[in-house]
């Protein structure tokens, strides 16, 4: 697929110039737009290495970064850390909704006013100013970054990683793709999977973080997911550190849309949160989340994992319980709705958003905040 972008890319360019001086051999006027065009050209590319896109491709396409090797488990949560491993292996998934004993007890719903709740700190706060010049060095834990991409994107899976490694600080960092996935998981999950759309609506997103803080993390060690198309322009530490202090080590962050907008109905019933205080509240960005192993952490991991393999509450199909969406529905958000409900069922709070697009939230009380400035830019490159 690179090839062939490239490829035509390279047709294109050799035609347009051919195109060029073929008329500029009969038309002055039209060889001084060739000559113009020629320079911004050259300023364009010009740019792009000021930027320091170039570093980009001193990666080989097959460059994957590395993940840490884990000592002896030490979380005392053992059936827990079973179970977890069973569900990377394809062990099928049953769902509080469907009447019969679960693999493990599910997490109840937090207090509504706790679901609700917006964080809120004061910049001029000193412990909110030690969290805005915190570097990653400082984090004591081990720290990976990983992202996804399966047939595309190989450009810009290595300008996040090279970013993150560079910039954000972490000390490993590691891309993934659909043949990270076991083969009974695969089988297991096909009917999901088999979608284009997200690569099967984005499953693969809670299973190689899963699968990460068990085969590679120790308790403690700090793990962030980012979409690929974005990349670090500052240091991680802020966001590490909001982790490392956290209570239950599980930052999400706060989009400016409203749930019941971006998730359809047969979701937000069969996960029991259709009352306003989850829909009629924003939408939490599952582009970016960190999270500290712990027993708590895999267990939010899980949950998101079964959730997200459920059809009926991941995909674009039609509602079939009876309630139809709102006027005001725009479209269903997968992965995200599930992760966004699970988030506030679990009473997490939510910060802002570290791109560019939590620049632009007012600093009220209706909106959650954050002790960092912006930390990545969100492009959404896919090549």
């Amino acid at each position: 697929m690179i090839y062939r972008s490239a490829r035509s890319l390279q047709l294109w360019i050799v035609t347009f110039w051919r195109t060029i001086f073929q008329n500029a051999q009969r038309n002055p006027r039209k060889r001084n737009m060739g000559i113009l065009c020629l320079l911004f050209t050259v300023a364009y590319f010009a740019v792009y290495r000021s930027n320091n896109w170039y570093v980009i491709y001193r990666f080989l396409p097959e460059e994957r970064g590395i993940l840490p090797e884990m000592n002896q488990e030490t979380l005392s949560c053992k059936d827990l850390l079973k179970t977890a491993r069973l569900l990377v292996d394809g062990e099928p998934i049953i769902l509080p909704f469907n009447k019969r004993k679960t693999l493990w007890e599910f997490k109840q719903t937090a207090p509504k006013e706790l679901i609700k709740k917006n964080l809120i700190f004061e910049e001029n706060l000193e412990k909110t100013r030690k969290f805005y010049n915190a570097n990653s060095s400082e984090i004591k834990a081990r720290t990976v970054l990983i992202t996804f991409g399966h047939n595309c994107c190989a450009y810009s899976k290595q300008r996040a990683l090279y970013k993150a490694k560079s910039v954000g600080g972490f000390d490993y960092v590691h891309s993934f793709n659909l043949d990270s996935m076991s083969l009974r998981f695969r089988e297991t999950h096909k009917d999901v999977l088999k979608t284009l759309r997200g690569a099967g609506y984005w499953l693969w997103k809670p299973y190689i973080v899963l699968k990460t803080l068990l085969e590679n993390m120790n308790e403690g060690d700090i793990v962030m997911y980012q979409d690929a198309g974005a990349y670090f322009i500052r240091s991680a530490g802020p966001l590490l550190k909001l982790c490392e202090q956290s209570k239950d080590g599980i930052i999400v962050f706060s989009l400016q849309k409203i749930e019941h907008e971006y998730t359809k109905q047969d979701t937000l019933i069969l996960m029991n949160m259709s009352f306003p205080e989850a829909a009629d509240t924003f939408q939490r960005l599952a582009s970016f989340v960190v999270l500290r192993k712990s027993c708590t952490s895999i267990q939010f991991v899980m949950e998101w994992l079964a959730y997200a393999s459920d059809r009926q509450i991941v995909s674009d199909d039609p509602n079939t319980l009876g309630i139809p969406n709102p006027e005001s529905f725009h479209a269903h958000r997968h992965d995200q709705s599930v992760m966004s409900l699970l988030s506030k069922k679990w009473g997490l709070p939510a910060y802002r958003d570290p791109s560019q697009y939590g620049e632009s939230v007012p600093r009220t009380r209706y909106h959650s905040s954050g002790p960092y400035e912006q930390i990545f830019f969100h492009d959404r490159f896919k090549h």
